[in-house]
This record gives structure tokens, C-alpha cells and sequence, in this order.
């Protein structure tokens, strides 16, 4: 057998797993589902009809814990809280497939979100999740977020929700970027790809912000709303979304 032989077989063992994981989900969720549970409860997440749905383009991205409203659920109370603060602007820098942006527009936090992806298949998933769910108008999508973008959108009744996989210890510097002073962020931090950037933030933020920290927590699982095939192994199994050891995440309040 060739190499490039070998290396076909393996693809298409690879496509056939990927299917069966996706045709399973369809038919626990449905082919047209929603969230069933938390902060985005009723957003639509899945376009109807296409041979590259969303689930194809998600389904390595803790989809399930997405559906029942679980993800990132340490910091669920601060999503929650999102909406109360009525920011003008949110900037979602990472936006990925749009779960936050076009939960945030469809829960009406904020009439403006601009969204940050430096990948192009994400920023196509969220257009369309974003037009599923009828906010498209309240989004603008964008490519890469830099020094000079993040200072014309920032500034007071802005809020930051941040997650770059270590970028954020270079892009949030209010240094570089002094109207960051007078924003609220989210940020997701990554110490294990930027060893002591959550201190690095800290101390950059502690004169002009309220600081809080969350670390990661073992998921609540019985708390969701489960379609009624999961088995409460499934259900723990789940809501598990392979985050490393020591996860954290920062909310900083403007003081000023």
C-alpha cells in the first residue's frame, strides 16, 4: 500500500467517525436545534438544509455543552450579568463561531457588537449564525484586532470579552492602548501558552479596575436541560470541556 494510499484511508475512517458523531448529536438535539438551557437560551444553532451545516464546522467545539447552556459555565453568573450593565459596544476579540457574539445580540446586551476572528471559516459560521438568528444587522465582523482598532472602539460603556489563546498579553495593554483605562473585560487567560499572564493583567489593571478571578470548577450538570436519551454519564461526560488544569478567567470593572 502507498503513503498516499495509507493516508486516504485514514481521512475517510476519519470523515466516517465524524459523521456518525454528527448524525448522533442530530438525533439527540434534532436537526434544527436551540439551546436548550443558560444565558442564550432559544438561539437557534444549527442552519437547516446544508451539507456543511454548523455541526460539521463545531462538532470539536464542546457543541454539546453549548446546546444545553453549560459552556464556560464558571463564569455564567457574569454573562448573566452582561445585559444589566447596558454597554453600548461589546468587542468579542476571538469570536470563533460566534456563540457569544450572536448570544449577546440575540439576548439584546448591547445594540453593537463588533466580532474579531482571524480565521476565515469561523467568521463565515458566525455570518450565518448571526442571519439564522435574525442579528446580523448588530454584528460587525472583523479580521485581526490590533493596537490601533482596539482604541477607537474601546472606552467607557464598552465591554472587552477576550479569548486569544495567549494574545491578550500583548493586545491589552492600556499603555498602548490608554481608552482601555475606561472599559469592563472578560477575559479567558492562558497561562499554560504565556506562563503568568493573568498577573501580568492584574497588575497592568489593579489602579483603575475592579478585579475579579474565576478559576475552572467541576460542571453542574443536573442543573441543564437534557434531552431525555442522555444518561447522566453522558450528561457528566459532556459538560466536560477539556479545558487544562488551572483555567482561569478575569473580569476587570472600570473604576474611572
Amino acid at each position: 500500500m502507498s503513503h498516499t494510499h495509507e493516508l486516504m484511508i485514514r481521512e475517510w475512517l476519519r470523515s466516517r467517525r465524524r459523521e456518525k458523531k454528527i448524525t448522533r448529536m442530530e438525533g439527540l438535539f434534532g436537526k434544527e436545534p436551540v439551546i436548550r438551557s443558560g444565558p442564550f437560551k432559544g438561539m437557534k444553532y444549527h442552519l437547516p438544509g446544508e451539507s456543511d451545516s454548523v455541526f460539521r464546522q463545531l462538532i470539536n467545539s464542546a457543541v454539546v455543552a453549548k446546546l444545553v447552556g453549560s459552556y464556560e459555565e464558571p463564569i455564567l453568573g457574569w454573562i448573566n450579568d452582561v445585559a444589566g450593565r447596558k454597554y453600548e459596544r461589546i468587542i468579542n476579540i476571538g469570536s470563533a463561531e460566534g456563540y457569544f457574539a450572536v448570544g449577546f445580540a440575540f439576548t439584546k446586551a448591547t445594540p453593537k457588537i463588533v466580532a474579531f476572528d482571524i480565521a476565515e471559516k469561523p467568521r463565515q459560521v458566525l455570518e450565518k449564525l448571526a442571519r439564522l438568528n435574525g442579528v446580523l444587522p448588530q454584528i460587525e465582523i472583523k479580521t485581526l484586532c490590533d493596537w490601533d482598532q482596539l482604541e477607537k472602539l474601546s472606552g467607557p460603556k464598552t465591554l472587552v470579552f477576550c479569548d486569544i489563546e495567549g494574545g491578550e498579553a500583548e493586545l491589552l495593554d492600556p499603555v498602548k492602548v490608554p481608552s482601555l483605562k475606561y472599559s469592563d473585560f472578560i477575559i479567558e487567560t492562558h497561562d499554560f501558552l504565556v506562563p503568568g499572564v493573568t498577573n501580568l493583567l492584574i497588575e497592568r489593571f489593579r489602579l483603575t479596575h475592579q478585579i475579579e478571578v474565576q478559576s475552572d470548577t467541576d460542571r453542574q450538570w443536573k442543573r441543564y436541560d437534557w434531552p431525555q436519551a442522555f444518561t447522566d454519564r453522558m450528561k457528566c461526560g459532556w459538560t466536560h470541556e477539556g479545558r487544562p488544569k488551572g483555567m482561569l478567567w478575569l473580569r476587570l470593572t472600570s473604576k474611572l
